[in-house]
């Protein structure tokens, strides 16, 4: 699983209701694209606004929009200016990429927190390696999502 964020922030002669249209004709677009489980869109104050996307790898995220996603994007970007963007994946991604630069030797055991969660009672958001250690953000944001779609 991995999320992007993107923050955009509306440019001054762009209209309210036309930025958040943008915003959320983008979030369809995307919904459309292959490898993208969600998109969704939230208001952060009057003149920005985060758009959190959920795929299923960080691949989907490199792959050339189709062009209804691109038209959303143009469409979006003539409104707003795109301020920030982050990348979260799985823990379990980031243990291999780490692995795979041979840096195996070097990793360490995982906490006493990690380990407690490895155990037959963990969470459901459990990963293969038994670490639910997330941040912050991303638990608040999975259930910010939870309770908007019921799942």
């Amino acid at each position: 699983m991995a999320f992007l964020l993107q923050h955009c922030d509306r440019r001054d002669v762009a209209d309210r209701i036309e930025f958040g249209e943008a915003a959320y004709g983008l979030c369809q677009a995307l919904r459309g694209s292959d490898g993208i489980r969600t998109a969704r869109f939230y208001w952060v104050n009057a003149d920005r606004i985060a758009i959190l996307t959920e795929a299923e790898s960080m691949e989907d995220f490199d792959r050339p929009p189709k062009p209804e996603a691109a038209s959303a994007l143009f469409l979006l970007a003539d409104l707003a200016r795109f301020t920030d963007e982050e990348r979260w994946f799985d823990p379990g991604v980031g243990e291999d990429t780490y692995r795979m630069a041979g840096r195996e030797n070097n990793f360490k055991e995982p906490s006493a927190r990690c380990r407690r969660a490895a155990a037959p009672s963990a969470s459901p958001n459990q990963t293969s390696r038994g670490c639910t250690e997330l941040h912050p953000a991303v638990l608040r944001l999975a259930r910010l999502r939870r309770g908007i779609t019921g799942s």
